[in-house]
């Protein structure tokens, strides 16, 4: 039972950045067949990305230096300028995020859970269990903050908007900097 417990709250700290940006894009008022969708990417890579961190992580971070911050940190500000162009530049509210941005957003949230894997099996006797529940997990967070957004945006509007955008940038810049 105390595996579990450790991997459900290994699995929650996952998942933190995963609700924070699609809080977000839940005030930006993304389509909720597009929310469902990016929900289950974001899960289907936390359950793929520990198992490659796993395999070959000690490779690439031997040979390749990659600072998965910096590069969330750029990719999160993309999201911004394109949220802050839907909201002052365009007459449709819906934000359009497609297939290519969507795995783009699903690998960015899921550094982390590639850098997790490489010492995962230190921790964890059952992988499988692991990264199931790394799955469920961060799919639920990821449909939990665009619903929340969602209605945050119903009731506060165009404000919604800005204060995604604003909780992205800053997210973004504390990565980055």
């Amino acid at each position: 039972m105390p595996e579990i417990l450790s991997i459900l709250l290994i699995a929650i700290a996952l998942s933190m950045d995963t609700f924070s940006v699609s809080l977000s894009l839940g005030t930006a008022n993304i389509p909720m067949k597009k929310g469902i969708f990016l929900s289950f990417v974001v899960g289907i890579m936390h359950f793929i990305m520990p198992i490659l961190g796993m395999s070959i992580g000690l490779v690439v971070l031997d040979k390749i230096f990659l600072e998965h911050d910096f590069v969330l940190g750029i990719i999160f500000l993309i999201i911004s300028f394109k949220m802050i162009y839907d909201i002052f530049c365009e007459e449709n509210e819906n934000i359009k995020l497609n297939i290519i941005g969507i795995f783009l957003f699903a690998i960015s949230v899921s550094f982390d859970a590639f850098t997790t894997g490489i010492g995962l099996r230190a921790l964890i006797s059952n992988i499988f269990l692991a990264t199931t529940i790394f799955m469920i997990v961060s799919f639920l967070f990821t449909l939990l903050g665009i619903l929340l957004g969602k209605y945050i945006n119903k009731k506060m509007g165009q404000i919604s908007s800005l204060i995604g955008v604003i909780i992205l940038i800053i997210m973004a810049l504390y990565l980055i900097i």
